[in-house]
């Protein structure tokens, strides 16, 4: 049984292995870009998953044994090229419809992946880069304490 976010996790990253090109890199950058690595590209692209926060679900008891609560993953998704001339440079669009297509409804240990949107990332210039970030959210069940 798959419980805390650290098993999201690597089953969120798992998921995307299966089904992204090999060329592109899938890791946590638990500080996001803010990670050393972070914008350290290689050409097939990257998507790095960030645990961007959580919050019980509004509208519950105090009563309540257990609380929902739901858990957000930002997927960064990076390419050194944007609409590239080369097969080896998979483009930021391209790997952004891959994830989406992989989380958006997929079931972790029977809790659905919802996809709260996506925007354009603002990247520093000079790095021939281009991104976006994606949310994706889990509704999990938490035992009051």
């Amino acid at each position: 049984m798959i419980t805390t976010r650290a098993e999201h996790e690597d089953e969120i990253k798992r998921l995307l292995t299966m089904k992204l090109p090999d060329t592109v890199q899938v890791g946590s950058m638990p500080l996001g870009l803010d990670e050393p690595k972070a914008l350290d590209v290689r050409p097939g692209g990257a998507v790095w998953l960030v645990y961007a926060g959580g919050k019980p679900d509004p509208g519950q008891g105090d009563q309540d044994g257990a609380h929902r609560t739901g858990w957000v993953w930002s997927c960064l998704v990076l390419a050194k090229a944007y609409r590239g001339s080369t097969k080896a440079n998979a483009s930021a669009l391209e790997l952004l419809e891959i994830v989406d297509d992989v989380l958006n409804g997929a079931e972790i240990d029977f809790r659905e992946v919802v996809s709260l949107g996506d925007k354009l990332l603002t990247l520093p210039q000079g790095k021939g880069l281009i991104g976006y970030e994606a949310q994706f959210r889990v509704e999990v069940f938490k035992d009051r304490k």
